[in-house]
């Protein structure tokens, strides 16, 4: 998991550095849903706006790879680290993630948008 991490910043610090912001280690405002869904080539972006009582800066769905995919973002990791624990409870497994973000596998494949 710290090697899909690690290449998740480079790829985020790529994308900022791509939009002539500084790419350092101090605190940044997470990316939205949309950028991240950039950032995986993911298609066919819905937007699912914020779930704050989750956590969840911002959320959508996607398609990657053939499959259908959530993106959520949060404000730092500690709630990133706490949809973690949440998520294995439920058989929910990170596909890739950065540092305030993942993208997981959706756990129902029928349908679309957000549910």
């Amino acid at each position: 998991m710290r090697k899909r991490r690690v290449i998740a910043a480079g790829i985020a610090c790529a994308a900022l550095a791509a939009g002539a912001a500084a790419c350092s280690s101090s605190p940044q405002a997470p990316p939205t849903a949309r950028q991240v869904a950039g950032m995986v080539a993911a298609s066919g972006f819905t937007d699912c706006g914020p779930h704050p009582a989750g956590g969840v800066t911002d959320s959508g769905t996607a398609i990657l790879d053939g499959f259908r995919v959530g993106i959520d973002t949060f404000p730092g990791t500690a709630q990133l680290t706490a949809w973690e624990q949440a998520a294995a409870d439920l058989g929910v497994v990170p596909w890739h993630q950065g540092s305030t973000w993942v993208v997981y596998k959706a756990v129902t494949q029928a349908g679309g948008g957000c549910q």
